[in-house]
């Protein structure tokens, strides 16, 4: 019983923290996502300093999604080709 409490609080807050950075690379601009990464950090900092500044350590590289239009930047999102050809398929039948 324990141990499945504890699972499901650690399964809670791995969402959370997925929704979280999701706001970060789902920004409209480069600004906006540097706001959600210091509001990210303002979170979860204590538990999760490593993921915040792996982030800021690769900002440079990062943010050069920013400078594709979102047609480009929703391909991009997943370097699984299968998953980005049923995600594409999703959105043109849905």
């Amino acid at each position: 019983m324990y141990r499945g409490k504890i699972d499901e609080i650690l399964c809670i807050q791995a969402k959370a923290v997925a929704n979280d950075l999701k706001t970060v690379y789902c920004a409209s601009t480069e600004e906006d996502a540097q706001t959600a990464l210091l509001e990210f950090d303002e979170s979860w900092s204590k538990k999760y300093q490593h993921i915040t500044q792996s982030w800021t350590n690769n900002w440079n590289q990062l943010a050069t999604f920013f400078k594709y239009p979102k047609s480009v930047q929703t391909l991009i999102y997943t370097t699984n080709p299968i998953e980005s050809l049923n995600s594409s398929i999703k959105r043109r039948t849905a």
